[in-house]
């Protein structure tokens, strides 16, 4: 704003320039390592706090009314990703970033323990997520399913999956399954 009033000075006396974000645009990441659907994921640049209830009762009408604006965080990019699995290792999870030219340039990593946020809801470490960031969630040779029950309950993994049978069965279809079987 204080560029575009400071431009405009030249063509109109006091000018007073509000900047409005109307949307921000998608972000794609990318998914590796324990993750139910690894791969490109491509998530919106802002979402609404009620989004996922809205998608779950594929209400649209009152999209802009309720819920506050947030960026997308690991959670986020795991939950598209389709969830952990029962051999996710949740306390390496290795976030790899674009550094900025400003910045120096190259990659920056880090590597968060995201237990903790399953376990006490510990924000700190649910970071937000960048376009090109590369999330990578390790591997356990140890079969986790305290894990995988407390991502079923947080959202974090779907509570069914659906299933498509067909064949020579009596019903054959879709069906939904408890992914905690």
């Amino acid at each position: 704003a204080n560029l575009l009033n400071d431009s405009y000075q030249e063509f109109i006396i006091n000018p007073s320039v509000e900047v409005t974000v109307l949307a921000y645009r998608p972000i794609k990441i990318y998914l590796k390592g324990e993750i139910q659907q690894p791969g490109v994921k491509v998530l919106r640049g802002s979402m609404k706090a009620f989004d996922t209830y809205e998608e779950n009762t594929n209400n649209r009408e009152n999209n802009n009314s309720f819920g506050s604006n947030y960026f997308p965080t690991v959670f986020d990019a795991i939950r598209a990703g389709g969830g952990i699995t029962q051999y996710s290792d949740l306390s390496k999870i290795r976030i790899i970033r674009k550094n900025s030219l400003s910045e120096g340039g190259g990659k920056i990593t880090t590597i968060i323990d995201f237990q903790d946020f399953l376990r006490s809801g510990d924000s700190e470490v649910n970071l937000r997520i960048y376009d090109s960031d590369i999330i990578e969630v390790g591997y356990s040779n140890v079969s986790n399913n305290i894990n995988l029950s407390k991502a079923i309950s947080s959202g974090l993994n779907p509570r069914f999956v659906k299933v498509f049978v067909f064949g020579r069965v009596n019903n054959p279809g879709e069906i939904k399954l408890s992914s905690a079987s």
